[in-house]
């Protein structure tokens, strides 16, 4: 296990509601235009995976010497339901769009953001929420994103994190007021240069980082806030909608026949969570939302801990709760600090303080969260 200010369990629910909830425009209202287009598509030659070979567990090189990962198995799946050859190419990412446009490679597949690339690309439906994070050094002294100021980031090149850190970006401010904001042609190498001190960050995707942390849970910690939550889609150059229609229909076929469940168990270990797949759930999410008929907002109510007040906000989104969040508290590491890891994630889970029990030695820390919680959610009545 590693340590984490967010755990994966807390990751994939809340992941999950957000899947739910986003409806995401542009991403998934694709579906209805593109019927008739995919019944028509064929495929002259290999379907020509681009990656990053150094993306897990979304694309990577394995301990055999084989190409794996979560995004190209799904890949293989998908030819193997249409009678495809499929072709693993790895590639330079900064060079990915040149080698799509000319043709060298079908499609980019491995954890490909859509967010501010809609325009530039043929997409499917989002398939899998993802999250933009940040991971430090367990003894940095770094607890919260705004800690990161002055401080030295590194990122990969041409990715989702540099975008979203730099001008014109959702968090270009945060990204401005690090001392220096940096890339680096891969993670393997930015993590080595965040232990050797190189930098003091690496902001990067929540499942990545969970694959780069790996077993060394005592050297690095993922901070508790993200950067922001994103979705990944499979990209092919304009002109190949019909394609990618194709594509997206057989991911949503392969959701409902188990497929895609079984491949989220294999990589779960690396952060991959069934959860967190997006394509085919909205319309179900959307009814479940409207039964919980919880006014959309956010609340913030306090619980009386054993160290004092225990601040916890609310994230009401499409009727359902969506996040819950416990402020800063005195409560004693170690005990009550259990219960503020643990509890937010299943009350989301439960859709609120029902059914779910108090952490065993964290009685009281338990209490004030569930107090603080049933009065955010009185107020959403």
């Amino acid at each position: 296990m590693f340590k984490s200010g967010m755990t994966r369990r807390q990751f994939a629910v809340s992941a999950a509601a957000l899947c739910a909830m986003t409806a995401f425009g542009a991403g998934l209202a694709f579906a209805e235009d593109k019927k008739e287009e995919a019944a028509e598509v064929k495929l002259d030659g290999p379907f020509i995976v681009g990656f990053d070979q150094d993306f897990p567990p979304y694309g990577y090189v394995g301990d055999d010497g084989n190409y794996t990962g979560f995004d190209l198995d799904l890949a293989a799946a998908v030819c193997e339901k249409e009678g495809w050859e499929v072709k693993y190419e790895p590639i330079a990412w900064d060079a990915k769009d040149a080698l799509l446009n000319s043709g060298q490679i079908t499609c980019i597949w491995n954890g490909f953001t859509i967010e501010g690339r809609e325009d530039d690309y043929a997409f499917t439906a989002p398939y899998m929420e993802n999250r933009q994070v940040v991971v430090v050094k367990a003894d940095s002294g770094i607890a919260k994103l705004a800690d990161l100021a002055g401080k030295n980031v590194v990122t990969q090149a041409d990715s989702a994190a540099l975008n979203l850190l730099s001008e014109g970006g959702d968090q270009a401010e945060r990204g401005a007021s690090f001392a220096k904001l940096e890339t680096l042609p891969d993670y393997n190498t930015a993590f080595m240069s965040l232990s050797m001190g190189e930098y003091d960050a690496v902001a990067l995707d929540y499942p990545v980082a969970v694959f780069q942390i790996g077993d060394k849970a005592d050297e690095f910690t993922i901070l508790p806030e993200y950067l922001n939550s994103e979705h990944y889609a499979v990209g092919f150059a304009k002109g190949n909608e019909a394609l990618a229609a194709k594509v997206e229909e057989d991911l949503k076929a392969l959701a409902e026949d188990g497929t895609v469940e079984e491949l989220c168990k294999k990589y779960a270990d690396q952060g991959v969570d069934f959860t967190a797949w997006c394509l085919g759930k909205d319309e179900k999410a959307a009814d479940g939302a409207e039964a919980a008929g919880l006014k959309d907002g956010d609340y913030t109510a306090e619980g009386k801990g054993i160290g004092g007040k225990v601040p916890v906000t609310v994230t009401v989104k499409d009727g359902k709760v969506a996040t819950v969040t416990v402020g800063d508290n005195s409560e004693t590491q170690g005990i009550g600090s259990k219960a503020i890891e643990q509890l937010p994630a299943k009350i989301v889970e439960a859709g609120g303080t029902e059914g779910v029990d108090a952490v065993s030695g964290a009685t009281v820390t338990s209490k004030a969260i569930f107090t603080a919680v049933e009065d955010c959610l009185a107020q959403a009545k």
